[in-house]
């Protein structure tokens, strides 16, 4: 399912998160500091995921953006 220029899986900027498309169109979010869920959003036809360096994720498809507040 996962072919072409994209990454389904994305460390944050500081290291201490990390979010991934589970494949069901979520993207889940979980901490690497204290192990565990933080956030799941549902984000369908969803392609690949960029952590902004505002600290926001971005999820795409070949025509949206989605901008996602992960706390």
């Amino acid at each position: 399912q996962w072919a072409g220029d994209f990454d389904p899986f994305v460390w944050a900027g500081d290291g201490e998160r990390f979010a991934f498309l589970d494949g069901d169109g979520h993207v889940r979010v979980w901490t690497a500091t204290a192990p565990g869920e933080v956030s799941v959003v549902e984000v369908e036809d969803a392609k690949g995921l960029v952590w902004g360096a505002s600290g926001r994720l971005i999820a795409w498809d070949s025509r949206t953006l989605r901008f996602i507040d992960t706390g």
